[in-house]
């Protein structure tokens, strides 16, 4: 039977599920708004809204796709292909790296997070049926803070499982079913549908929450609105999808709306943070703060993500990534550049090891025990999934595509101030972004070959094969590659650059310990292998794969 495969969403089915989940989920009600807001307006009883924003709060998802699209990405190499030294890291690990179909079934997996986002989609739908019984006016809200969680988890679920938006080929991609009731009879394995299919439920979804002047959604039903789809984080998930989308004016629109009319307030300071932090922890701490402007939206997960930086060290951010692609790389700012630096290369925890690893720590696990003998329990973490500093790459990004150059411009200026300083003694002020200053810094930056032969041939410009789009030579594809490193750098280790590299089509290389006998691993512009291979247990239910080059 096919029961199986959505068994989390019929495990939600009635009011009664919201509850289940806080008898194994003690450490997310220790989160600020202790996992429910428990509002008592209306007409109605006052239980029913008290279980309608308890389950809106359980729609949020407890898992990342951080771990798994990081391991993914040209942010992580094999760090015992360079060195002579044995690193440790976990199976599943592994083969996130080399693109193969994870086995295993547990913290970040494809099956973990199929399992969890679908959950997640089908409390949200508990919440959106139990608000039109009720068919209170005043649930509006609340309303669209479950289309909102709805959406987030089928965006999720596709920048994992689906390839990159291509307009010329979403009525072909495979899409993924969009549930839209928790008592659909799921016992028939449901299409997957197209792409194209896809993105415009998501968009229609979040379109009936955030679209026109007058929002549905508001804050006033949310204790601690930083944990929840708050105007902001709600404008700035619209933005990013709309980029996704290639919709480049409405996610500059929305780009806008969370930004407000003066950006500068909601980017991160990082000039004090080596001045007040002591090491990872402090920084860490520093990071997530709820009362940060620039965090528009905090989510709480299981995850090993915090291991990428430690424990799990063998696929990792290596040195030679650092000194040539990401925080030390040759450009307008690092280092070998005009004498300025990142605030974040002064502040990433390097072990010291060059093959084993650096980070910035954005993630620190804080692990739960339920078994302190035994040394069992479950791993947790706390992703900034939405920010001020990657929306305003977002517009700027967007901007870019409309051709509104000097916007664009402004938008990287700005973002530029608080994450980069002069080097002592050098220069009093930073250079300014602009089409001549980007293309002076680029002229010496070589192409990267996708298949490295030395570091010297590692670089931020990377060639680009934009798939659905154009990019023209010159201006703009200078200016793209300068967002794109920037983008690169504000997501380092939360998995969005897995997704910059298949909307751009970017090449690049997995190399592999020789002692494994695996020869390198290029990941191509449209390579199939962009759509994670779905669970076996899905597939085995009758749910139709991932295709995959060698079945062509």
């Amino acid at each position: 039977m096919k029961k199986n495969i959505y068994n989390s969403i019929m495990a939600v089915a009635m009011f009664a599920m919201a509850f289940t989940f806080a008898s194994c989920d003690d450490w997310l009600d220790k989160s600020p708004d202790d996992r429910a807001d428990l509002t008592e307006t209306g007409d109605k009883s006052s239980k029913d809204y008290e279980k309608i924003n308890y389950i809106i709060t359980s729609a949020y998802p407890e898992c990342s796709t951080a771990f798994l699209a990081e391991m993914s990405s040209d942010n992580v190499d094999d760090v015992q292909y360079y060195a002579a030294t044995k690193a440790s890291y976990s199976s599943a690990q592994k083969e996130m790296f080399l693109f193969k179909q994870v086995i295993d079934e547990d913290w970040d997996t494809p099956y973990w997070l199929w399992n969890y986002y679908y959950k997640a989609i089908a409390t949200a739908n508990t919440a959106l049926e139990a608000i039109d019984e009720i068919g209170a006016e005043n649930l509006k809200a609340q309303r669209a803070e479950a289309l909102l969680c709805r959406a987030y988890s089928m965006m999720k679920l596709a920048e994992v499982f689906c390839m990159a938006y291509d307009p010329t080929k979403a009525d072909t991609l495979l899409g993924l079913y969009y549930p839209k009731s928790v008592i659909e009879d799921i016992t028939l394995v449901p299409e997957r549908g197209t792409l194209a299919e896809l993105y415009a439920n998501i968009d229609a979804d979040i379109e009936e929450a955030v679209g026109g002047d007058v929002p549905m959604l508001n804050e006033n039903h949310m204790s601690v609105p930083k944990y929840h789809f708050n105007l902001k984080a709600a404008y700035a998930f619209a933005a990013r999808f709309n980029l996704y989308y290639q919709k480049w004016q409405k996610a500059a629109d929305y780009a806008t709306k969370a930004l407000g009319a003066s950006p500068e307030t909601s980017l991160r300071d990082l000039s004090g943070y080596k001045l007040e932090a002591a090491g990872a922890e402090d920084i860490f701490n520093m990071y997530i703060r709820s009362s940060n402007n620039c965090n528009f939206m905090i989510m709480n997960a299981y995850s090993l993500a915090g291991r990428s930086g430690g424990s799990y060290n063998r696929f990792n951010h290596n040195s030679w990534i650092v000194n040539n692609e990401t925080y030390s790389a040759k450009c307008i700012f690092g280092a070998g550049s005009t004498g300025l630096f990142y605030w974040c290369d002064m502040l990433y925890i390097y072990s010291g090891n060059e093959a084993a690893y650096s980070f910035f720590p954005k993630f620190i696990e804080k692990f739960e025990y339920t078994d302190k003998i035994a040394g069992t329990g479950t791993p947790h973490v706390v992703d900034c999934v939405f920010t001020g500093d990657e929306t305003i790459l977002v517009r700027a990004e967007a901007y870019a595509h409309l051709k509104q150059y000097q916007k664009a411009y402004d938008d990287l200026n700005k973002w530029a101030v608080p994450h980069t300083k002069p080097r002592a003694g050098i220069l009093d002020s930073r250079p300014i972004l602009s089409a001549e200053s980007i293309a002076e810094s680029l002229e010496d930056v070589e192409y990267a070959n996708p298949i490295p032969e030395n570091t010297r041939q590692r670089t931020l410009r990377k060639k680009l094969h934009p798939q659905g789009f154009t990019v023209e030579a010159g201006e703009q594809e200078n200016l793209i590659h300068m967002i794109l490193h920037f983008r690169r750098l504000e997501t380092l280790f939360q998995g969005l650059r897995f997704y910059d590299l298949k909307r751009y089509g970017i090449e690049y290389t997995h190399f592999v310990d020789k002692a494994d006998h695996i020869d390198p691993v290029t990941f191509k512009a449209g390579d199939l292998r962009g759509a994670v291979q779905l669970p076996q247990a899905v597939i085995n239910s009758g749910i139709q794969p991932n295709p995959r080059e060698d079945e062509k």
